[in-house]
């Protein structure tokens, strides 16, 4: 069995002048602003936070915050219903390196140079804040998203749209218990959330590729959360112009 996530879906066809197109292409590449909806500053994931039992290494996360926005700017979604229209899109997304915060003993473990460093890594954060009620992670990202669903603005506004939700693939789903690849089929008799011998069981996610990012009721990350919103409307911005085809 494939645990794979499905990917979201996204596809559409612009139709323009000639004169128009170079006209609004010079308008896109000139202008200060990228949005055309309603700006909105977010916490999408965090690094190294147990969240649905399972944790998400702080290399993997920073190594995939550009699929966030390449090859094209993926969806804004509510409650991860792919079968409708987004809401938005994923304009920008940074990595923000906090592992600072948990003092120099982690100091070491900025960059993770190999596996056998990520394992050291992966036993260290076990052993002491993984499981901690008020463990924030070791970094996250932060995302500008332009919300373009006028309804959605409402929500994001009353703020009845708050709190976040990643949809993603990973190339390993790993038990921390025996290392077995629940992503190949290899499935164990360990159970997440339960324990093992005194050891609390969750999975490790590997290389990530993010698809999308939804507004939704009950996010299991509780700092995926709106940080700012405000509205920086532009004249004209069409994500298709980069990719035209004479």
């Amino acid at each position: 069995m494939d645990l794979k996530i499905p990917r979201l879906v996204d596809s559409f066809y612009y139709e323009f002048d000639k004169r128009m197109l170079d006209s609004a292409y010079e308008v896109y590449r000139g202008a200060a602003n990228p949005f055309k909806g309603l700006y909105v500053s977010a916490i999408a994931t965090h690094a190294d936070k147990l969240i649905n039992n399972r944790i998400y290494v702080r290399d993997s996360v920073e190594k995939a915050v550009t699929s966030f926005t390449k090859p094209w700017p993926k969806p804004v979604l509510a409650h991860h219903d792919d079968k409708n229209d987004p809401i938005g899109r994923v304009i920008s997304a940074q990595f923000i390196d906090s592992i600072d915060t948990l003092g120099p003993t982690f100091s070491k473990f900025k960059t993770i140079p190999s596996p056998k460093a990520r394992d050291q890594y992966l036993n260290y954060l076990e052993e002491t804040v993984l499981f901690s009620g008020d463990n924030r992670g070791t970094g996250y990202i932060q995302a500008a998203l332009d919300i373009t669903d006028k309804d959605a603005v409402e929500k994001v506004m009353d703020e009845r749209y708050l709190t976040l939700s990643i949809g993603f693939d990973t190339d390993v789903y790993l038990c921390n218990i025996c290392w077995a690849d629940w992503k190949k089929g290899e499935f164990c008799e360990h159970v997440p959330g339960t324990e093992v011998d005194g050891r609390r069981v969750f999975n490790i996610t590997g290389q990530l590729t993010y698809d999308e990012l939804s507004f939704v009721n009950k996010p299991a990350d509780q700092g995926a959360v709106v940080l700012e919103k405000g509205d920086q409307p532009i004249q004209l911005n069409s994500y298709a112009l980069d990719n035209v085809v004479e």
